[in-house]
C-alpha cells in the first residue's frame, strides 16, 4: 500500500486548523483502513513525528501500534522548529538497511525525499528487494525531474530489484515528467498507466500516487481505495513473484548461506 497521510489532517485544509483530538481521530481512521487491507508493507508520505501542528505524537509509531504492525521506520526530511516529518514505512516484514535521503535542499522550499529499505520476499529467503517510499515536489516539474534523477542515481547503486511507491505529484500523460524518467531509467513498470478510474487526488481528479515494480514482479491486482482518510486515496497492489527471473539472481546473503 502507498498513502500520503497529509499530516493526519484527513480531508481538512491544513493541520494547524485542527486540535490534537481531531488529529488522533483521523489517525484512527487510517489505522482502521490499514487493518482492513492488512498490507505486508505500507509506504507513507507526509508522515509526522511529534510535531506541534499535528498533535505532538509520532504518527508512524501510532499507526504501527494501532494497526498491529511489527515494524516501522520514518525519515525526517523536515527536522526542526517543532516540525518533524517525511516519508516512512510500516510493515509486517523486517526492514533491513534503511536509508533516508532528503533531496538537495535548494531544489524545493518544502524539503522532500525518500526512504529505502531491503526486505525478503515472504517464503523466499533468496529473494531480497528494495522498497522505496518517495515524495516529490508539488510545485514544479523541473524540480521533480531533478529529484527523480537524484533518486535514480542512488537506487542504481543498491543493485537490487525494487518496488517504488509514493506521491509523485505528476501524471502519466506528461511525457517528460519525473515519473517517466524514473520508469525509464530504472526499468520499472506502472500498472495500466492510462487507465481511467485510478485517480488518487480527488480534488483535481489526478493520478499522482503510484506503485512501480521491477521485472520479476507482476501485478496480480491494483485498487484505489475510496476511504476518505486523506486528500489522497490509498493505492493497494497485490504483487506476484516470477520465480524464473529471480532464480537467476539470488541475493548475496543467500549465496553466502548456501556456501556455508
Amino acid at each position: 500500500m502507498t498513502l500520503n497521510i497529509a499530516h493526519g489532517r484527513g480531508e481538512g485544509f491544513h493541520q494547524l486548523l485542527q486540535n490534537g483530538a481531531e488529529a488522533q481521530s483521523n489517525l484512527d481512521a487510517i489505522a482502521t483502513l490499514l487493518k482492513q487491507q492488512h498490507p505486508d508493507i505500507t509506504a507513507l508520505q507526509e508522515a509526522d513525528g511529534p510535531s506541534y501542528w499535528s498533535g505532538d505524537i509520532d504518527h508512524v509509531e501510532y499507526l504501527a501500534m494501532q494497526g498491529e504492525f511489527s515494524h516501522y521506520v520514518r525519515a525526517n526530511h523536515v527536522n526542526g522548529y517543532g516540525l518533524f516529518y517525511g516519508t516512512a514505512f510500516i510493515s509486517n516484514l523486517e526492514m533491513n538497511y534503511p536509508e533516508a535521503i532528503t533531496f538537495e535542499p535548494e531544489l524545493s522550499m518544502a524539503p522532500k525525499g525518500f526512504i529505502v529499505a531491503t526486505v525478503t520476499w515472504p517464503g523466499e529467503p533468496c529473494v531480497e528487494l528494495d522498497v522505496v517510499s518517495v515524495h516529490l515536489d508539488f510545485s514544479s516539474e523541473a524540480i521533480r525531474r531533478r529529484q527523480a534523477a537524484e533518486l535514480v542515481d542512488i537506487l542504481r547503486t543498491r543493485n537490487r530489484p525494487m518496488i517504488v511507491m509514493g506521491d509523485f505529484n505528476t501524471r502519466w500523460d506528461k511525457e517528460k515528467s519525473a515519473l517517466h524518467l524514473i520508469v525509464r531509467e530504472l526499468g520499472l513498470s506502472p500498472y495500466k498507466p492510462e487507465q481511467a478510474g485510478l485517480e488518487t487526488f480527488a480534488r483535481f481528479g489526478h493520478r499522482l500516487d503510484w506503485v512501480l515494480i521491477s521485472p520479476g514482479f507482476e501485478f496480480h491486482s491494483y485498487n484505489v481505495i475510496n476511504d476518505k482518510v486523506s486528500d489522497h486515496r490509498a493505492v493497494v497492489a497485490e504483487l506476484a513473484l516470477n520465480r524464473e527471473v529471480h532464480a537467476g539472481r539470488p541475493s548475496e546473503s543467500c549465496v553466502a548461506r548456501q556456501g556455508e
